[in-house]
C-alpha cells in the first residue's frame, strides 16, 4: 500500500479489508483477493455532524450510553468507511470542572471524553468539538437562565458579560482537554424574538443594539479567541445566506463582508438555495463544506472543498426512534455520505442524495461488513434444519416459494427454501418457524463444536404506539429486549444473546426509517423487501470457546411490543 500521506495509507488499509471480508462474506476464506487498486476521493473532508450521546438533547433522556460501544460503532461507520472528520457535539454530554451545571446527568467523564477524540485521532480522523453559540443554546441557557436573550432560553443574551465568560470558561476547558485542530461555534437557526415582543419584554442589554452588531462582533470575538490558539473555527452558513435565514426580520446577511474570511462555512442550505457554496466562495470564504447531505455531485465539489452529513439523533444505530422524520437520523445516511464524499453523485439534477434502499441493494455486502468479522480456523457455514415450530405468514417470501427446495433427511420431513446471504445458505419452511409466545421458550439441538453460528430471524410488531413509549426511556439506548437466544454448551454453562428492536431485528412500516436495515444484522433479505413476506435478517455470533461443543441454541421471548422468530440457523465448524 503506497500513498502520499499517513491518511492515505490508512484509506488503504481500509479498501484491503473491506476486500478481505468481501471475500470472506461470500466463500469464508480468510485471504486477500489478488488485485490491483488505484484510488482517490474526490473531497478533502468527508464528514459527519453527529452528537455524543450522553448529550441531553432528544429521546432516549439522560442515556447511559456504554463509551466502548460508540467508540466501536465511530470505527465501523467513519473509520471504516474512510470519512476523515467527525464533528462531535459536546455540551451537556461531558462533566465541567469549571460549570459543572451545565452537564447532563448522564455526562461522560472528561477522561471518556479525552479517549474518544484520542481514538479517533489515532486513526487519522480529525476529531471536531462542537458547543453551539448563540443559536441552539438551550444547553447553556437552561441551567443558566439568566443568560437567555427575551426570556427565550433558544439563545443567549451575548451583552450580558457573565454570558461570555461562562461560555469561554466552558470551550476552554474542551480546548485544553482534547487539543483539536478545529472547533465548531454553531451560530445556526439564532430565532430572536425581539421584532415580536413589547419593549418593555425585550432585553434591557440589548436594547437599541443592531443584530447585525450582535451577530457580527460575537462571531468576530469567537474567532479570535480560537486564532490566538491557533484553533480553525467553523460555523454554520444559514443565518448569513438570504435566501435562508439572513433575510427579514434582522438582514444578518449583510454581515456577510464584516465576518473574517478564514471561517470555515458548513452550508446546510442548498436545499433551499442549490448555488449557496458558490454564493459563500464568492463572497471570499474559500472553504465551503456541502453540510446535511448524503453527498455532493460533481459540479458542487467545484465549490466545496468537502461533505458532511447531519446526524440529529443521539442514537443512530437504532434505525427506528421517537422522531417522526428519520431520513437523516440514522447510520445508513452515513454510509451513503461516505460514498458520494469519496465519488460523486451522478445525478446533477437531483442534488439531494435520497436515502434509498436500491442503494443498500448495489451493495449487499456493505451492511455485513458493518455488523460481522472474519472467523479465524473455522471451515464454511453449514444449514441445519429446524424442528417442527409454528407457521408464520410472510415466511419464506412469495418469491421463494418458486425456488428449488433444499432436501432433506427423511426424519427432518421435507425440503425448505433456499435464502441466501452472500456465502450463506439457509433451510426456511414456513412450518418450520420458532416463534414462542412471551413467557415461553423453543430449542434447536447442535451437539458439535462451533466457531460461529448464524441466525435468520424476523420480528412481528405488535404494538407500535408501546413500542415508540418504550423507546424514550434512557435504557433504551440499544434498543428495546425482545428476547434472547440462550446458547448452551455441552458443559452446561450457558451464553445468552440478547435481541433487540431494532439492533438485531426489524419490522419495518411506512412512517419509519424507508431502508429496511438493521445495525446488527448482516443484512435483510431482499425477497422481503419486494413482497409481502417477513424481513428476513441475519446475524453473527463468534463463539468464544470454540474448543467446546455447543449443545443447543433456545429462543426465549420477553413480554416486549414486538416478538422474535428464528426461521433459519447456519453453523460454521471450528477447524
Amino acid at each position: 500500500i503506497a500513498s502520499y500521506d499517513p491518511r492515505g495509507l490508512v484509506n488503504g488499509v481500509c479498501t484491503l479489508l473491506q476486500a478481505i471480508e468481501s471475500h470472506y462474506a461470500q466463500t469464508f476464506e480468510l485471504a486477500a483477493p489478488v488485485m490491483q487498486v488505484v484510488d482517490w476521493p474526490d473531497l478533502s473532508v468527508r464528514a459527519v455532524s453527529i452528537s455524543l450521546p450522553t448529550n441531553r438533547w432528544g429521546h432516549p433522556n439522560d442515556a447511559p450510553v456504554d463509551a466502548d460501544f460508540f467508540i466501536e460503532f465511530l470505527r465501523r461507520t467513519i473509520v471504516r468507511q474512510r470519512l476523515n472528520m467527525a464533528v462531535l457535539i459536546v455540551q451537556q454530554a461531558m462533566q465541567y470542572d469549571s460549570h459543572p451545571e451545565v452537564s447532563g446527568p448522564a455526562a461522560w467523564s472528561k477522561e471518556t471524553v479525552k479517549r474518544i477524540f484520542d481514538r479517533l485521532r489515532r486513526y487519522g480522523v480529525d476529531a471536531v468539538p462542537l458547543c453551539n453559540s448563540l443559536g441552539h443554546a438551550n444547553w447553556l441557557a437552561i441551567p443558566h437562565k439568566e443568560l437567555a436573550e427575551d426570556g427565550d432560553v433558544h439563545q443567549f443574551c451575548t451583552s450580558n458579560p457573565e454570558t461570555k465568560r461562562i461560555l469561554l470558561d466552558i470551550y476552554q476547558e474542551i480546548v485544553d482537554l482534547v487539543k483539536p485542530k478545529y472547533f465548531h461555534i454553531g451560530m445556526d437557526e439564532v430565532r430572536w424574538k425581539t421584532d415580536q415582543l413589547p419593549e418593555e419584554q425585550r432585553c434591557k442589554l440589548c436594547t437599541g443594539k443592531d443584530k447585525r452588531d450582535i451577530f457580527a462582533d460575537w462571531v468576530t470575538m469567537l474567532h479570535d479567541f480560537f486564532a490566538k490558539q491557533d484553533i480553525q473555527v467553523m460555523m454554520w452558513g444559514d443565518m448569513v445566506l438570504p435566501w435562508h435565514n439572513g433575510g427579514p426580520p434582522y438582514q444578518l446577511a449583510d454581515t456577510i463582508d464584516r465576518l473574517p474570511k478564514d471561517l470555515i462555512i458548513c452550508n446546510w442550505s442548498t436545499s433551499l438555495a442549490p448555488m449557496s457554496s458558490y454564493w459563500f466562495r464568492q463572497h471570499g470564504y474559500e472553504r465551503v463544506i456541502k453540510s446535511n447531505s448524503r453527498g455532493a455531485t460533481l459540479q458542487e465539489q467545484k465549490w466545496c472543498v468537502g461533505n458532511m452529513m447531519g446526524i440529529w439523533a443521539k442514537t443512530p444505530w437504532l434505525t427506528e426512534m421517537v422522531a417522526h422524520n428519520l431520513e437523516g437520523y440514522d447510520y445508513a445516511s452515513m454510509l451513503e455520505c461516505a460514498e458520494y464524499s469519496w465519488n460523486s453523485w451522478p445525478d446533477l439534477f437531483h442534488p439531494g442524495v435520497p436515502l434509498a434502499n436500491e442503494f443498500f441493494q448495489a451493495r449487499p455486502l456493505l451492511q455485513w461488513r458493518i455488523a460481522a468479522d472474519p472467523v479465524a480456523v473455522a471451515g464454511k457455514p453449514e444449514p441445519i434444519s429446524l424442528p417442527p415450530g409454528q407457521a408464520v405468514g410472510g415466511i419464506p417470501p412469495v418469491p421463494l416459494a418458486q425456488a428449488a427446495p433444499v432436501p432433506r433427511s427423511p426424519e427432518e420431513g421435507e425440503g425448505g427454501s433456499p435464502v441466501q446471504f452472500a456465502g450463506l445458505t439457509f433451510k426456511v419452511s414456513p412450518d418450520r418457524v420458532l416463534a414462542p409466545a412471551a413467557g415461553e421458550e423453543a430449542s434447536v439441538e447442535i451437539n458439535r463444536p462451533v466457531a460461529a453460528l448464524y441466525f435468520l430471524h424476523a420480528a412481528e410488531l405488535t404494538d407500535r404506539e408501546a413500542l415508540t413509549e418504550a423507546l424514550k426511556a434512557s435504557e433504551a439506548w440499544e434498543g428495546i429486549h425482545i428476547g434472547a437466544y440462550e446458547i448452551e454448551y455441552a458443559s452446561g454453562e450457558r451464553v445468552t444473546l440478547a435481541l433487540r428492536y431494532p439492533m438485531e431485528l426489524r419490522d419495518p412500516q411506512p412512517g419509519w426509517c424507508k431502508v429496511p436495515v438493521a445495525y446488527r444484522a448482516l443484512g435483510v433479505y431482499p425477497a422481503t423487501c419486494e413482497a409481502e413476506g417477513r424481513h428476513l435478517y441475519a446475524m453473527q455470533w463468534i463463539n468464544p470457546r470454540p474448543e467446546e461443543p455447543v449443545a443447543k441454541v433456545t429462543l426465549t421471548t420477553l413480554e416486549a411490543p414486538a416478538r422474535p422468530m428464528l426461521a433459519g440457523l447456519c453453523v460454521q465448524p471450528a477447524r
